[in-house]
């Protein structure tokens, strides 16, 4: 690791823009070099790197229209990661790989799911 060099590339995760030249990198690669061969590296735990947060909002909503004296239809939604949040994954650390500092995936998109449910 060379001195006096910014470690981050970004300022934060919400400064990462996958896939857009000069913005997809989250680690500065200018601050990293390779170590001489049969040599160890002087880079031991990046205490300043860390992932980036997660945010997940979940919601079930369900509402229920009772029938007769035992039947019920239930209609509803279920929905996973609601404001459709990403969350990276993955940070490329491999110093020797095109894509160093950079994250090479995310979470899981907004998902619903919708039902009617009857009981009897």
């Amino acid at each position: 690791m060379k001195k006096g060099l910014p470690i981050k590339a970004a300022s934060g995760c919400g400064a990462v823009q996958p896939n857009v030249a000069g913005k997809s990198a989250y680690l500065n690669r200018a601050a990293f070099s390779d170590p001489a061969p049969f040599t160890l590296g002087n880079v031991s735990v990046l205490s300043t790197v860390r992932g980036c947060g997660y945010f997940d909002e979940d919601l079930g909503v369900d509402k229920g229209f009772p029938f007769g004296e035992e039947k019920r239809v239930s209609v509803g939604a279920y929905f996973t990661n609601l404001f459709n949040r990403h969350q990276f994954l993955g940070l490329n650390s491999n110093i020797d790989s095109p894509g160093f500092g950079t994250f090479t995936s995310s979470n899981f998109p907004r998902t619903i799911q919708l039902y009617v449910k009857l009981t009897f």
